[in-house]
């Protein structure tokens, strides 16, 4: 199912309350698995990364009530990256067991190079897992023939090819593809101004 807010501020409007538990599950159901994505690309081990989402959720219901999103002023995604960059950091740090992790994550931090990288891999991340998303919230709106056409033109396999492998004629597999790619596209667009 697709979210139920209106505005990409209406969520975190909701969060600043602390004690708003609806709010706070909502929030925490779509941005915990993308804190999981960036912690793995950084290399953290799953047993650290169930610990250092714990601590990001943490700081955050701390932090969501100062917060202050100005449309325009940069994304809130870019702020929850820095957050679960610096959480992880400090985690790490903390561990002196992990001495070996933390020099690494300490060199990847220091170099420019590399600080960028973590931004092309906050951004790259994100518009995988809106794309996720986006599918989770469409494939209920159409029939399993229809998403298996589109799955297959994913994989590479031309119109002819998907034609007849499913028995359909090649404008069908056209239409089926044009019908989900518009609303896949839709959804990805709806579910950025959302959660940004």
């Amino acid at each position: 199912m697709s979210l139920h807010f209106n505005t990409r501020n209406t969520l975190l409007q909701k969060v600043k309350n602390q004690y708003d538990e609806s709010a706070w599950q909502d929030f925490c159901k779509y941005y915990t698995p993308y804190i999981k994505i960036l912690l793995k690309r950084l290399d953290a081990d799953s047993t650290d990364v169930d610990d250092i989402t714990q601590l990001v959720l943490l700081q955050l219901w701390k932090d969501l009530p100062s917060f202050d999103y100005e449309q325009g002023k940069g994304k809130f995604r870019s702020w929850l990256s820095v957050m679960v960059r610096n959480q992880a950091y400090t985690y790490f740090r903390k561990r002196t067991a992990l001495k070996k992790k933390h020099d690494h994550f300490e060199s990847f931090l220091l170099k420019d190079s590399q600080k960028s990288e973590y931004e092309k891999i906050v951004e790259d991340e994100w518009q995988n897992y809106m794309t996720r998303l986006a599918w989770d919230n469409i494939s209920e709106c159409f029939n399993e023939e229809t998403l298996q056409v589109f799955k297959l033109a994913l994989s590479g396999k031309s119109n002819k090819e998907i034609a007849l492998s499913e028995g359909l004629k090649e404008n069908t597999v056209s239409v089926y593809k044009k019908r989900v790619k518009l609303v896949l596209h839709k959804e990805i667009i709806k579910l950025n101004d959302e959660l940004s």
